[in-house]
């Protein structure tokens, strides 16, 4: 089912959630989530050289392709861990190859890619309340000789990614993250502080033009993004969707002007469940609407086929659409049990949505 028909399904109930108000204002949330969504096996992870959780994953190529790319948050700083694809012609592994550093880049919760094949990231550590988070947001090349944040073609003012230019909510943004289109015509930059998100929509061809000509750019004040801003949309206090244990963030190609944001949260080891949410992003009104929400049924197998332990609790680590059917989320081992050297891709059908 394509996101038109996504869209026609949920329609009725999509409407009653809308409340339009100063730059597409969203005033609706789903808290709980409302039915159950299988997730498929896809890909084991092994090896990662930091015993730490993955913070989130690319893989390059629709059906999995040759490498997967994850991050590995190490202080204020972040690794991007290249791995070499296998099989056993059963299943797909995935072992570590290099990586390279992303000095002062923060907590690594941004990965994508162009076709230019440079790396959309997050970057500049913005550390708040005992958390690591990235402030800005960059375009790097990949490289095992690592780059610094000063290095980084990068922009700035995130409280000001709207048609203005200016703060207009008077936030302070503590983490941002982005998410380009599978297309990679769209990308959208959301933005996130205490009880309050932002989302922004762009041309990433404008958006990359603007980091090209300046090493460090600006959202605030700038007149060209300003007027190329196609959407932008608010949630404040309850209506927050994944207010705490938030992890990654995915947007598709739009369907008659109507983009789906998919937000994905929680960790077992913390007694959260893993939720996916969809939003609908409609250019048409400026509207932000909650779709559904809906908890993630692992696929659990046992240790000599190297799937999901039911033994294990698990952490929720970043989220892709892969094309009109699809989405790829990762996982990481959680908790005293798990072992964080692993990771593990799970592959989600769109149609449930």
């Amino acid at each position: 089912m394509d996101d038109n028909n996504l869209k026609n399904v949920n329609e009725n109930k999509a409407e009653e959630n809308v409340v339009p108000g100063n730059y597409g204002e969203c005033e609706s949330n789903i808290v709980e989530y409302s039915g159950t969504i299988d997730a498929s096996f896809l890909c084991k992870i092994s090896d990662l050289p930091n015993s730490v959780v993955i913070q989130n994953f690319y893989v390059t190529g629709k059906n999995v392709g040759n490498k997967i790319y994850v991050t590995q948050r190490d202080g204020g700083n972040y690794y991007l861990n290249r791995c070499n694809i296998t099989s056993n012609l059963q299943y797909l592994y995935a072992n570590f190859q290099d990586r390279m550093r992303i000095e002062n880049g923060g907590h690594g919760s941004t990965l994508d890619l162009d076709l230019n094949n440079n790396f959309v990231i997050g970057t500049c550590d913005n550390y708040v309340d005992g958390i690591h988070y990235s402030k800005d947001l960059g375009i790097v090349a990949y490289s095992t000789n690592g780059i610094n944040n000063n290095s980084i073609n990068r922009i700035t003012g995130i409280e000001c990614a709207n048609h203005s230019g200016t703060n207009i909510n008077n936030v302070t943004i503590k983490s941002v993250l982005a998410a380009l289109t599978v297309n990679k015509k769209k990308i959208l930059v959301y933005g996130r502080a205490n009880q309050y998100a932002q989302f922004s929509i762009y041309d990433y061809d404008v958006f990359k033009a603007e980091l090209s000509t300046s090493g460090k750019a600006s959202f605030k004040n700038n007149g060209t993004l300003s007027k190329n801003c196609s959407f932008f949309a608010t949630q404040k206090n309850s209506n927050v969707v994944a207010v705490n244990y938030f992890q990654g963030i995915a947007l598709s190609n739009a369907v008659n002007n109507v983009h789906s944001i998919y937000i994905v949260s929680g960790n077992e080891g913390a007694g959260r469940e893993l939720v996916i949410t969809k939003l609908l992003a409609n250019k048409n009104n400026e509207t932000l609407t909650v779709s559904k929400s809906l908890k993630i049924n692992l696929p659990y197998g046992n240790k000599s086929n190297n799937m999901i332990l039911s033994t294990i609790n698990y952490e929720i680590e970043g989220v892709h659409v892969i094309d009109e059917s699809t989405l790829y989320v990762g996982i990481s081992e959680a908790g005293v049990k798990g072992n964080k050297n692993n990771a593990y891709l799970l592959s989600i059908s769109r149609s449930n949505f």
